[in-house]
């Protein structure tokens, strides 16, 4: 019997299955760009009403992180004998440390724009 030729090509795409689409990453690079923008032209100016649309654009984007992150993929990855509070322990960890390390490296990137562009 002749074996799939294909069957490289099954197991690759569950092997990374796991990873972002480039649709949802990019999405998650536009808010990041979104809230650093925001967050700057808060600094520039100070209005108030700035600052609290960036407060609540970030805490929709971490809830949207976090959301994505308390799925079956992700839970497959911690270990079975961490109770169900634990596993949200770490679900809401991991969320909160990618937010806010994709926001400083974006953060870094509007910042060294903005001194190229002499703004």
């Amino acid at each position: 019997m002749r074996k799939n030729s294909y069957g490289w090509q099954k197991e690759a795409e569950e092997y990374f299955s796991n990873t972002p689409h480039p649709k949802q990453w990019f999405e998650f690079l536009a808010w990041i760009t979104i809230l650093s923008s925001l967050n700057l032209l808060y600094e520039k100016t100070g209005l108030l009403y700035i600052q609290v649309i960036y407060y609540i654009s970030f805490l929709v984007l971490y809830n949207h992180v976090q959301k994505i992150l308390w799925t079956k993929r992700f839970q497959e990855y911690l270990p079975s004998k961490l109770n169900e509070k634990t596993r949200k322990a770490i679900t809401y960890l991991v969320s909160a440390v990618s937010v806010a390390l994709a926001y400083l490296f974006i953060y870094k990137i509007v910042q060294d724009l903005m001194v190229m562009l002499k703004l």
